[in-house]
């Protein structure tokens, strides 16, 4: 079963940021992915469900991180 969806809004976060924690948390969750206007609802279904709720905070801080990755790449910001 799926947990509750993350909502993450298009404002804030970068979508390709999104794609990228998705792969890299791959081996970890399975992912779905669904829009509501201006936001991306994301749906986890973890393979280790006693370690769900740390997979999904971990998933969340990498998805910030590489939203600041991309919009540093796009401004020119030296990393």
């Amino acid at each position: 079963m799926m947990s509750e969806a993350i909502l993450f809004s298009k404002h804030l976060y970068r979508e390709e940021a999104l794609e990228v924690a998705m792969e890299a948390y791959s081996g970890l969750a399975s992912f779905r992915t669904d829009r509501k206007g201006d936001d991306i609802l994301v749906f986890i279904q973890t393979f280790e469900a006693s370690h769900e709720e740390q997979i999904r905070d971990a998933f969340c801080t990498h998805v910030l991180f590489e939203t600041i990755v991309k919009y540093r790449e796009a401004t020119g910001a030296k990393l």
